[in-house]
């Protein structure tokens, strides 16, 4: 009985360090929707927030290996999900007010298209979470914090700030909604967001770039080109060449890449809109 209890012991002690060794082994990075460009959400605005999932240790452990000549490849991974359970599901998130109270609030993930994700060294696991327009009605106005977590590791705060509704900047509004629609695939309501910002104003780059990632999200490749070609257009308008090339401004690489993939697309069938 004493050999079973104290290999029962060994069990249980060693499973504690490989949990504690797997979370050692994990960094977490938490940031808004990039193309939103915002830290500023009125109320009953949605909220998109993306999560990185990596793996320092495996990174470190690659490059040790190849500058001492061991096998690269031969680098400790991290398992997250199972084939019942989203790897997404493992990712918790605490929003904390001003005085550093919880606040109950419902952030959840857009699916996925593997429950199980391996990081390790040339690996990681990014995936898109959202705050509903329901959900962020119930914020009252001041400042918050937004912490993600897998496992014992936590990424460093994330700061909202939630002001009064009826404050909403109208373009800012819609492109926020368009851009929630977009993340979640839904490219017809992402699409009628984009007009409504160019009905507000017609040279507006966020307004053509959202458009154009709707367009492509419908598999209207043709009119994605011409509207990411409009905005590199525009935003040379907006922009213009200077004398001195220190403060030349060129357009976003984003908008190259976007138009390329467009262009690309228009040789492969269309998809159906929804």
């Amino acid at each position: 009985m004493k050999r079973i209890a104290f290999l029962a012991m060994l069990f249980a002690l060693t499973t504690a360090m490989a949990t504690a060794a797997i979370a050692a082994d994990l960094s977490i990075h938490i940031v808004f929707d990039v193309e939103t460009d915002s830290t500023r959400f009125v109320q009953g605005e949605p909220v998109a927030v993306s999560v990185v999932v990596s793996s320092p240790a495996a990174m470190n452990a690659h490059y040790e290996n190849i500058a001492s000549g061991r096998d690269a490849t031969k680098v400790p991974s991290v398992t997250l999900g199972s084939p019942a359970e989203p790897w997404v599901d493992s990712v918790k998130f605490t929003l904390l007010d001003s005085n550093g109270a919880v606040v109950p609030i419902r952030i959840y993930p857009n699916p996925v298209k593997e429950n199980v994700v391996a990081i390790g060294a040339e690996t990681f696991a990014e995936a898109r979470f959202f705050i509903d327009p329901e959900e962020s009605k119930r914020l009252k106005e001041g400042n918050y914090s937004i912490r993600a977590r897998v496992k014992d590791v936590e990424s460093d705060p994330l700061t909202l700030r939630v002001v009064k509704e009826g404050l909403a900047e109208p373009i800012s509004r819609y492109v926020k909604f368009g851009r929630y629609h977009l993340l979640r695939g839904e490219f017809q309501k992402a699409a009628g967001y984009a007009y409504k910002v160019l009905a507000v104003d017609a040279h507006s780059l966020k307004g053509l770039d959202l458009l154009g990632d709707a367009f492509i999200g419908l598999g209207r490749y043709k009119e994605a080109y011409e509207t990411f070609y409009n905005a590199i257009r525009e935003y040379i308008r907006q922009y213009p060449p200077s004398k001195n090339p220190s403060l030349q401004a060129n357009p976003p690489d984003l908008f190259f890449e976007k138009k390329n993939k467009a262009k690309r697309m228009l040789t492969q069938p269309a998809k159906r809109a929804p």
